[in-house]
């Protein structure tokens, strides 16, 4: 774990993770990110995973889903999650 940096939150809330850290953690712009809080008032960042799907394989992994409006609803989903 690393130690001894530490930021500010400017006016509007916002935080900047210092690039030697981005740089070590491979964090781009637009990267995605949940935002956890424990109990003890710890505040974690959790990378999201870019999961990268050709349509190809999209549909050969919704086929089993008869119903079209749901398949289609799957889809939509992932798209604006992109």
């Amino acid at each position: 774990m690393r130690s001894g940096i530490s930021r500010k939150i400017n006016k509007q809330g916002r935080v900047v993770i210092p690039k030697c850290v981005r740089n070590d953690l491979h964090i781009e712009e637009g990267d995605s990110f949940d935002v956890l809080v424990q109990d003890d008032d710890t505040i974690v960042l959790k990378k999201k995973k870019q999961v990268i799907i050709s349509e190809e394989e999209l549909e050969s992994a919704l086929s089993d889903i008869k119903d079209e409006a749901v398949r289609e609803k799957i889809k939509e989903k992932i798209k604006t999650e992109k």
